[in-house]
């Protein structure tokens, strides 16, 4: 299943997407800031990432 990288500074709205996608059966992983999803991406890149 496609991995998904959700970045946002808000935590309601990355937990929100998280739950909704992880039922959907995709893995997620969560960034609270550009920098960080940089570094996440970097380390083990994304098939979509989702910017609000």
């Amino acid at each position: 299943m496609a991995r998904i990288l959700i970045i946002d500074h808000e935590d309601q709205v990355r937990r929100m997407l998280r739950v909704a996608l992880e039922s959907a059966g995709y893995e997620v992983v969560e960034a609270r800031h550009g920098q960080e999803g940089v570094k996440l991406y970097r380390a083990a890149p994304a098939d979509l990432v989702i910017t609000v």
